[in-house]
């Protein structure tokens, strides 16, 4: 189990986390993030993004606290989970807890499976099934793979097999 707490305590305190997380085998993960908005005009974007495979499952909690004091904070959180098998099992519990007005929050979160629409139309033309789902996981995790270090991207979309 992992645990992450981000305070911005300072005005104009900003935040940026970005998670790619790949589940094989019997792979069972919990991940829990709390942004706490402690000042003002503080800022933060949260987006986690896991493709699970064979029986793997993912746990995520994602908590945006805006303190009373903490007028004009901007906080966005985004979870997604793709099971790429029928066994893998994804949950995801996003949380706003605001005590102030004047300010920004919102969350969003989705699981789902391979679009089987889109595996057919790459099938159609002639990509085999490994490959077309390795192109659907690339442009799956485009916008995170973009914050990662070259070296840390190329691993990364090696092991998802990308």
């Amino acid at each position: 189990k992992m645990r992450y707490t981000v305070r911005l305590a300072g005005r104009g305190s900003r935040a940026e986390i970005a998670i790619a997380y790949l589940g094989r085998g019997q792979d069972a993960t919990e991940m829990d993030i709390t942004i706490l908005h402690e000042a003002p005009e503080t800022y933060a974007r949260v987006t986690a993004k896991a493709a699970l495979f064979d029986d793997a499952r993912f746990v995520f909690r994602g908590m945006l606290d805006i303190a009373p004091e903490a007028k004009g904070a901007d906080s966005y959180l985004l979870a997604k989970g793709l099971m790429v098998s029928p066994r893998a099992r994804a949950e995801i519990y996003p949380y706003l807890e605001i005590q102030t007005d004047e300010v920004k929050a919102s969350h969003g979160s989705s699981v789902g499976r391979l679009d089987e629409r889109q595996l057919f139309y790459l099938q159609s033309r002639g990509i085999a099934k490994t490959e077309a789902e390795a192109i659907i996981l690339s442009a799956y995790f485009r916008d995170v793979a973009q914050e990662m270090p070259i070296e840390y991207k190329k691993k990364f979309f090696q092991q998802a097999g990308c």
